[in-house]
C-alpha cells in the first residue's frame, strides 16, 4: 500500500477516534477544527491544516462525520455520525468503507 494512502487513513482514523471519544463520554458536544488540529500538533504526527481539511472533507463526503454551526462559539463543530460510529466499532475496515458509507458495492 502506498505511503500516502496509509497516512491518509491514519489521519482519518485519528479524527474518527477523537470524535468517538467525545461521543463516548456521553456529552452532547462537538469538536472544532482547531481542537482537532491542536491534537495533531501535540502528537508525533505532523499534520498541516490544509491536509487535515482535505481528510476531514473526505470524512464529511463519506458521511462518517457531520458538521454544524455553533452559534455560541461562532465556529463549526464536528461530530461522529451513526455510520462513523459503526465504522469505528468495526475497527476501521478501509477495504469495506463503501459498505459503511453507502458507496459502491464491493466488486467480487
Amino acid at each position: 500500500m502506498k505511503v500516502e494512502v496509509q497516512r491518509s487513513r491514519m489521519i482519518r482514523e485519528a479524527v474518527l477516534q477523537t470524535l468517538g471519544v467525545v461521543q463516548g463520554a456521553g456529552l452532547d458536544l462537538g469538536v472544532s477544527f482547531q481542537q482537532i488540529h491542536t491534537g495533531f500538533s501535540r502528537s508525533r504526527l505532523d499534520v498541516k491544516a490544509a491536509e487535515l481539511h482535505r481528510e476531514m472533507a473526505s470524512l464529511l463526503n463519506d458521511g462518517l462525520i457531520a458538521k454544524a454551526w455553533n452559534e455560541d462559539l461562532e465556529s463549526w463543530e464536528f461530530r461522529l455520525t451513526a455510520r462513523g460510529a459503526d465504522f469505528r466499532r468495526a475497527d476501521y475496515p478501509w477495504s469495506r468503507v463503501d459498505e459503511f458509507t453507502g458507496g459502491q458495492e464491493p466488486v467480487s
